[in-house]
């Protein structure tokens, strides 16, 4: 079994690496609509596959200086996000940014959040299968 390690992680806006990233999470879900007819001879409720979608959250040190990086993730844009799990896993789609956070501490590293809602179909390649 192969063991993956989270600090092998890496999230690129377009092609260029965000900096200071701490973790990243990523959420693929479909819509199921019911298929169920009056009248069925099973007791149980039935449902097709419908609309995809995908949304997440990305977390770093902050860093003004990373201007293509952290920079790039202004709240409102469309962005071409790849997050990569390592370097045979990957999940690639454009996203829009709906929300920046930023924390402080007095005794903590200046901290910020994005969260991203996906707009179309997102690529999965996890080491060798690609599901679109």
């Amino acid at each position: 079994m192969a063991v993956l390690k989270g600090k092998n992680g890496v999230v690129k806006v377009g092609a260029v690496a965000v900096g200071e990233v701490t973790s990243f999470s990523i959420t693929h879900e479909v819509d199921t609509l019911e298929t169920t007819s009056m009248g069925s001879s099973t007791k149980s409720r039935s449902y097709v596959a419908s609309l995809h979608s995908f949304s997440g959250s990305i977390d770093c040190n902050l860093d003004p200086a990373d201007t293509t990086g952290q920079n790039a993730l202004d709240v409102g844009d469309d962005v071409s996000l790849t997050l990569e799990v390592d370097s045979g896993s990957t999940f690639t789609g454009t996203a829009i940014i709906t929300s920046m956070n930023v924390e402080a501490g007095v005794a903590d590293l200046i901290t910020c959040s994005f969260d991203f809602q996906g707009t179309g179909d997102l690529t999965t390649y996890m080491g060798g299968l690609v599901d679109e």
